[in-house]
């Protein structure tokens, strides 16, 4: 390929490279302060509804335990532990400090609640939850069909009466357009991801539930 075709490649692979550091910059740093030990936390605005970003924001916990050897770090290591209800803060501070030497030193290690759990934003749609709990999970007969059935529309109604303006919100897909703007705020390029999902009884799993977004 002769010059004359490299170079417009060329300034066009830079100026590339410069639009995504500037899309990074755009996102803004995010501000962190002292929170216990080696941690760090952080609160971060995203949109609650991304098809009209500009409009509510709401606010996310974040917790940090930064690179142990800065000199050789690599980037932000993002985690979640699943769930349902899973706050991803309580998970870093029990689970980092576990990791070998070969990560911790290299990444730092990120844990947020995610909308609607925790410290983020949170539902608590806990009125009708001893009723639902109550409730034989494993119905064997018509009636217990009808109370299980009864107690966990009660339950719904109940989240989605008071709850209204931020369930249809929730869920998967918005958590994953968080992270990305995570991502984009820590000046990482790309995402560097775990997912973790503990394992938990049968009723701390019913403790936690809550409608479905």
């Amino acid at each position: 390929m002769g010059m004359k075709r490299v170079l417009p490649l060329l300034a066009f692979a830079i100026l590339l490279g410069l639009a995504g550091a500037a899309s990074v910059r755009a996102q803004g740093a995010i501000s962190w302060s002292k929170c216990g030990g080696r941690f760090e936390c952080a609160t971060f605005k995203v949109p609650l509804d991304y098809a009209d970003p500009s409009a509510t924001q709401i606010d996310l916990a974040l917790v940090r335990q930064p690179a142990r050897d800065q000199s050789k770090r690599v980037g932000s290591l993002l985690t979640n532990p699943g769930g349902p209800g899973g706050s991803g803060i309580d998970f870093v501070r029990a689970w980092a400090g576990g990791l070998s030497s070969d990560i911790t030193d290299r990444f730092d290690i990120i844990g947020f609640d995610p909308r609607g759990i925790g410290q983020s934003t949170p539902i608590d749609c806990h009125a009708n939850l001893k009723a639902y709990i109550a409730a034989d999970p494993s119905p064997d007969t018509d009636s217990e069909w009808d109370a299980l059935a009864r107690e966990t529309k009660a339950f719904a109604d109940g989240c989605a009466s008071k709850y209204a303006a931020i369930l249809p919100f929730l869920g998967t897909k918005n958590v994953a357009r968080d992270m990305d703007r995570m991502r984009a705020a820590l000046g990482d390029a790309k995402l560097t991801y775990l997912g973790s999902k503990p394992m938990m009884s049968k009723r701390s799993r019913m403790s936690l539930l809550s409608p479905p977004a």
